[in-house]
């Protein structure tokens, strides 16, 4: 991510680099507003640098201008282990079906590099009984 311009006194220019889960994404906002994507707020916003929180993790980074940052996003790339099932990616709190039962869904509650744990959601409550899932190799 980075702070690229300010085009007028109350807007920021600000660029999401493409990575592999991620393409490449230009927005204008300004102080007290959310992105699009609802990934950041910005918070406050100076001619040099800029105040953003990272909404699902709830973080808070300032981005000097001009100078690019890396913002964690933590994803959890799932493959059911079923025939001709191909690789998905989960973002951290995002909400999901499985392609297997589309009426279902479930969130993504924690994610690291050994393993997840995903919640299923019961309406739109998240259930008491989540499911720890271990990586493999």
């Amino acid at each position: 991510m980075s702070f690229d311009a300010t085009p007028d006194d109350s807007h920021a220019q600000l660029t999401r680099h493409a990575i592999e889960t991620w393409s490449r994404k230009v927005f204008f906002v300004k102080e007290g507003e959310t992105t699009p994507d609802g990934e950041l707020r910005v918070d406050r916003l100076t001619k040099s640098a800029i105040s953003l929180t990272h909404l699902p993790t709830n973080s808070q980074r300032v981005l000097a201008k001009r100078e690019a940052t890396t913002i964690p996003t933590w994803y959890a790339e799932l493959k059911l282990d079923l025939a001709d099932q191909i690789p998905f990616f989960v973002k951290l709190g995002e909400r999901f079906s499985l392609p297997i039962d589309p009426d279902s869904f479930f969130v993504l509650s924690e994610v690291s590099e050994s393993g997840a744990v995903i919640t299923p959601l019961i309406g739109e409550t998240m259930s008491t009984a989540p499911l720890a899932i271990r990586s493999t190799p």
